[in-house]
């Protein structure tokens, strides 16, 4: 299985996983020129930061598409960039529970029972629509 692997920051990891950012957005250099055109994944790893504890997503790889934005990582100027979907979720691993539970109360009407775990981080997959949830 075919996976591309992208560090990013946790605040946009914790977006993605909450379903507010669809795509995770590359400059078009060279270097990612290399990486995703004419190449086929199977899945898509986000990690933020580089520890084996770091939290992380594996996302089913949908494509990219190209596109002009202005966003302030990429400075003032307009840029063209790669504009990756991210919008079909394997699994999270690392997650903050509190982000966790701001996820989980979009599909429970319910007060979702996990407050004891703090600030803790969990792992959560979504085989089949079955949800587990663990603390690591």
């Amino acid at each position: 299985m075919k996976n591309l692997f992208l560090i990013i920051k946790e605040v946009y990891l914790n977006q993605i996983y909450l379903g507010e950012k669809p795509n995770e957005y590359r400059a078009t250099t060279d270097y990612f020129k290399k990486k995703l055109e004419g190449r086929e994944y199977e899945t898509i790893t986000l990690q933020a930061g580089y520890r084996p504890t770091s939290p992380r997503l594996v996302l089913k790889y949908k494509g990219y598409t190209v596109e002009k934005l202005t966003h302030e990582f990429f400075g003032p100027d307009e840029v063209e960039v790669f504009a990756i979907d991210v919008t079909e979720l394997i699994s999270a691993i690392n997650i903050n529970a509190e982000v966790v539970v701001k996820r989980a109360s979009k599909f429970i009407h319910s007060p979702f029972p996990l407050s004891h775990l703090g600030n803790k981080k969990v792992t959560i997959s979504f085989p089949e629509s079955k949800v587990k949830l663990w603390e690591m």
